[in-house]
This record gives C-alpha cells, structure tokens and sequence, in this order.
C-alpha cells in the first residue's frame, strides 16, 4: 500500500513514531555519546588542572629551596610528604617519579623506588614510558592505559594527566577512571531516557487524543459518504466543528442539500411527464390510426373519381354519336318520302341511343351520389382529425415545455384537416351542380323520345308531317347540342373533382407523414422520460420515499411500453436488457426497506408473484420475437401487460394504506 493511501490515524502515527524513532536516534547515536566525551574530556580537564595544584603546591618547596630556607633535600623531602598527602574527588591520589621512570611517590608503598618504564598494562602498552617521553618533549599531557583500582586486581581503564618539575626533573601526576565517567554517563542516560519514556507516553497520548479529534468526524463522515455513494440522500450530514474539517462537511452538506432539493424537483415532474405521456400516447395512437384510415378513404374516393372521369367520356362520346344519328335523321326527314322508311329506321335508331343516353345519365348520376358520398365521408375523416389534433394540441399545452414540439405539430395535422375539409366542401357543391346538370339532361332526353314517338307516328300517318318532324330534329339537334356542353363541363369539373381528390390525397398523405413524425418525436419523449426517470435510479431522498409507489406504477406501465414497442419493431431491446426483478428500482425497495416497513402486510406480500412474472414474461416475450416466432411473443406479452395490470392495481391498494401502516 503505497504512503498517501495509508488510514489518517496511521498517517499521524507513523509521522509521531518516525519524530520520536529521530529523537531517540539522535540521544543514542549522538547526544549521549557527546555527552560521555565531554565528561571525559572535562574529567581529563579537571585531572590536568589536580596537577597543576599539586606542581604549584611543590612549587612552594622549590622556592623555599631557592630562597635558602630549605636544603634541596628536604625541600623535596617535604614535598613528596604533601603530595603523599593530597587526595581528591572519591579517593583520588597524586604519584611521583622521576624521568627515568622511577616511582618516587606513589599510594602503594609497593611500587615506590621502582623504575616502571618497562610496566606495561594490559593491552602491552608501556604507559610510563609514555610519560616520561611525553614529559621530556612536552613538559604536559595525558595517556590513557589499563590499571586496577586500589584493592583490586582487574585492570580497568584510566586516564592519567601529568605536568613536569624541570628543577627536580619530577613528574607529577594523576588519573581518572574512565569507568567513573561511564557511571556518570549511564546515570544520565538513564534520566534521560526515562525523561524520554515520560514525554514520549505524554506525547503518545496526546498524539492519540488529537488523531481521535482529528479522524472521528471524518470518519464518520467517511461512513456517510459511503452511504452517500450508494444513493442514500437522506443521511444527515452536520458538524459541529468549525475547522477545515468542519467547513468541508459542511460544504459537502450543503451540497447534497442542494442536490436532494433538485432531485426532490425532478421526480414529480419525472412522474408528471409520465402521466402525460401515458395520455400523449393514446391521442398519438388515435391520431396514427385515423391518419392512416383517411389515406385509405382518400384512395376509395380517388378509384370512384377515375370511375366517374370514365363514365363521362363515355356520356360524351354516347353524346356525340346521338348528335350524328339526329342530323342524319333530319337529312333523311327532307329527301321526301320515298326515304320514310329510312327515317323510321332512323328514329328508331335516335330513340335506341335516346335509351342508351338516359341509361349513361342515371349511371353518372349514380357516380354523382357516390362521389358526395365519399365526400361525405372525407369530410367526416376531416373533422375527426380536426378533433384528435385539437385534443393533442390541449394534452401537449398541459405538458407545458416537453410537449412544444408536439403542440405545434398537433396545430399543423389541424390545419391540414381544416385544409382538407374546405376542399370536400368544394368537391361536394361540384357534384350538387353536376347532380343540377344531369336533371336537365335526363329532362331533355324524356322529351327527345317524347318526340321521337311523335315523329314515328307522323312518318306513318302522312307526308305533311314531315316539316314538323324536320323541326322537331331540329330541337333535338339543339337539345343534343346543349346535352353535350353540358357532358363537356361534366368532363371539365370530372378533372376538377379528381384534382381535387388527388390534392386530397396528397394532404392525406402529409398528415399520415405528419402523424408519424409526431410519433417519432413522441418516442423521442419518452426516451427523455425514460433517460430523466433512469438518472433518479439507485438515488434516496425523503421525497422519492414517499413517492416509490407512484415510482413504481410509472416504471411497470413504461417497462410494458418498452416491450410493446420492441413487438412493433420501434426498439432493439434484448431479453438480457431486461433485469431480474430483484434488480430493478422497485424489487430493490421491496427486498429492503420496503420489507421492514411494509413486510408485515398481506397486500404487500401479494406483490411479489406477479412482479417476478412480469419481469419473466417480458424477458420471454422480447426472446420470441427476436427468434422471430412473433405470434408466441405476442401472446407471452399479453400475458405481461395482464401480471402488470394486476401489480398496478395492488400498488393503488397499498399507496393507500402507506403513510398510516408503513
């Protein structure tokens, strides 16, 4: 575990144990050790300046001897008495030899008038030797060497200091046990570390005291945070530390306040908009079908106008042959009798087209009939969509912002079902003038075979009759005439009539694009829906608590219009996309805190049957129909919108034993 990923605690810990691991390393490696070399280097101090006394206290003699009062005997017959005599310190001692290594003066009556430069100590060091060399070049110094103390016989070290009498050629010296400044050094290290133990458990415990202070908020902050980051928004962040800690709880406080007040915002608005999207669709739907109704209506009216453009040029073309027969029969009329036969044939000829003529006129008129009445029908198709338009346009306006878009396309599918209405209104006053028009003719046509039955009778009866036949022609040309202008504005308002059908057709067309567009973007609205309620999963607040059972009802009603659509084709959802029940927003709440509140009620227990069902049905249902075994999928589908129908209806009974039971 790399340093800046240790605990807090163990972070002030390691730091108070590497300043402490510091200090202790810097008594043992350098104070102490400082320490004993001072002493020392005082105690050698201290033994050159015993020498110095003892030299200045033989010094009295040698001025004694100088002066005359003493002779040089026993000026230093009295001097080696009072040096004998001196001691210091705890049972230190003065010896004298000369500079040839004799022992003059020494507390062991043993070694006095002994030559000791061939004494060597334990470690083979010739130590007198030492002095005396030193003492003849220097005059002062210092040597150490091993020597027992008095009364003993281990040699232990010992630092001896020694200052030359040049007018006696005496050295004088004395030493000091190094073991004295060891014993002097261990009982200050031993008050130093026990100094060192007592303010290091001091500083242990206060170390101890301030990481409690310092990491018991941030610890429990730390469990908070935990909770946090598994979307519970209702812990209570406070503090009432006023340190950077403090400040950083608080902020974070702050924070998720601002984040639960936002949240608190978002889900009823989420649940709203899945409300009116639940509305939306079924006006979308409606609009959809009626839509694509119409362009099937527009087609039947558009088959009948060609039927209709048909049957009048085939009026015109019955017109125009009856036009020939009645000027032949006129020729025939006034060529005299010896063709009477062949008029009578003739008129026979003019009444068979006569017969024919009428029967085309009923036909047309029958056209007429059926174009008003699929005009009729277009005009009932308009004000229908008129109606889902307006009542898309109201559910969109109470959507408020998400529903603009589709409030402005619910206006536009108004005005082309406005559009589509005038234009039925048109066709509809056109086929009432055509209908006016026919009467006319089939008027003309009864009273041209009135006359050709007059004109037969008069062939027969005598050839005065023949001028009066010619005139009657004559009136039948006219009528024929007149017949076929007005088969000839039949035709031209026939065209109009198909032109405008086929304008209907085109605006059918444009509004079945235009329904499917508003389709496209209702779906697109709720995937919003879905993505707004999806960023809300997995997050608790005191508000999303309250509303779960309306939570829920939303996501089983969007989770069977997911599966629907994917049985339409409109999605490519797979079977694995589908989460088992426990999983979902709802089953994790049912299997925890929904569970201890609301555990203990018989409606609450009933939900899980058909909640795991339909989580099954649904996956089982999206499975068949990507196998491709549609009808299998769409029977597995019902059976989940029924499991779904039937949770919702135990979520309103429990919502409404909620707040008092739970």
């Amino acid at each position: 575990m790399r340093l800046r990923d240790w605990p807090l605690f163990l972070k002030i810990l390691s730091l108070f144990i590497l300043v402490l691991g510091g200090f202790v390393v810097f008594i043992s490696a350098y104070y102490l050790p400082f320490f004993r070399d001072t002493l020392l280097e005082e105690k050698k101090g201290g033994s050159q300046l015993m020498v110095d006394l003892a030299v200045s206290a033989a010094g009295a003699y040698l001025k004694s001897e100088k002066s005359g009062d003493l002779t040089t005997t026993e000026a230093r017959q009295q001097a080696l008495r009072t040096l004998d005599a001196l001691t210091y310190g705890d049972g230190e001692y003065f010896f004298v030899m000369d500079l040839n290594g004799v022992i003059l003066s020494h507390p062991d009556e043993g070694l006095r008038n002994r030559n000791m430069t061939g004494t060597k100590d334990a470690s083979g060091k010739a130590f007198f030797q030492e002095m005396v060399d030193g003492a003849k070049k220097d005059g002062s110094g210092t040597v150490d060497y091993m020597w027992p103390k008095p009364g003993e016989t281990k040699p232990v070290p010992k630092i001896t200091a020694y200052r030359v009498i040049p007018e006696w050629g005496w050295i004088v010296a004395t030493g000091v046990w190094v073991e004295d400044v060891d014993r002097l050094a261990s009982q200050l290290a031993t008050r130093v570390w026990l100094s060192t133990g007592i303010g290091a458990a001091g500083m242990a415990l206060l170390v101890f005291l301030f990481t409690f202070v310092i990491t018991r908020p941030i610890q429990k902050f730390l469990k908070q945070s935990k909770t946090l980051v598994a979307g519970d928004l209702t812990v209570d962040i406070k503090t009432e530390r006023r340190d950077e800690t403090g400040q950083m709880i608080h902020a974070v406080g702050a924070v998720v306040g601002k984040l639960t007040g936002v949240i608190d915002r978002v889900i009823p608005v989420a649940v709203r908009i899945d409300d009116s999207i639940g509305v939306l669709k079924t006006a979308v739907d409606r609009t959809v079908a009626g839509t694509e109704k119409q362009a099937d209506r527009a087609g039947q009216i558009s088959a009948a106008a060609e039927e209709m453009t048909q049957t009048v040029s085939d009026l015109a073309r019955t017109s125009s042959s009856s036009a020939s027969l009645s000027r032949e029969a006129m020729q025939t009329a006034l060529t005299g009798r010896q063709y009477a036969e062949q008029a009578s044939t003739g008129v026979g000829k003019v009444n068979e087209a006569a017969g024919i003529l009428v029967e085309r006129i009923e036909q047309m008129n029958r056209s007429a009939k059926e174009i008003s009445e699929v005009v009729g029908l277009i005009r009932g198709i308009a004000e229908q969509t008129n109606l889902i338009a307006l009542n898309a346009s109201i559910e969109a306006s109470r959507a408020g912002h998400a529903g603009s878009r589709f409030s402005v396309i619910a206006e536009e599918v108004r005005k082309l079902a406005r559009n589509a209405g005038d234009a039925t209104g048109d066709v509809s006053r056109i086929v009432q003038s055509l209908q006016g028009d026919m009467s006319e003719i089939r008027q003309s046509v009864a009273a041209v075979n009135e006359n050709l039955g007059s004109a037969s009778g008069a062939i027969h009866s005598a050839d005065s009759t023949l001028d009066r036949i010619v005139g009657n022609f004559k009136d039948v040309d006219h009528n024929i005439s007149q017949i076929a202008s007005a088969i000839e504005e039949l035709s031209i308002t026939s065209n109009d009539v198909a032109q405008n059908i086929a304008e209907t057709m085109n605006i059918s067309g444009d509004i079945e694009q235009m329904a499917r567009k508003v389709k496209d973007e209702f779906n697109h609205l709720v995937e919003v829906a879905e993505d707004l309620r999806g960023s809300t999963v997995g997050i608790k607040t005191k508000v999303t608590e309250s509303m779960i059972l309306d939570l829920a009802r939303t996501d089983h009603r969007l989770f069977i219009d997911k599966i629907e659509a994917c049985m339409r084709g409109e999605n490519d959802l797979q079977p694995e996309g589908i989460t088992d029940h426990t999983q979902c927003r709802f089953g994790k709440w049912y299997f925890s805190d929904g569970q201890k509140k609301c555990g203990h009620l018989p409606v609450f227990k009933e939900i899980d049957t058909p909640h795991s069902l339909v989580h099954k049905y649904g996956r089982e249902a999206v499975a068949l129909y990507r196998s491709g075994r549609l009808e299998e999928a769409r029977s597995v589908y019902i059976q989940a919108e029924d499991q779904s129908q039937e949770i919702i209806g135990l979520l309103e009974k429990l919502k409404a034993v909620y707040q008092t039971e739970c």
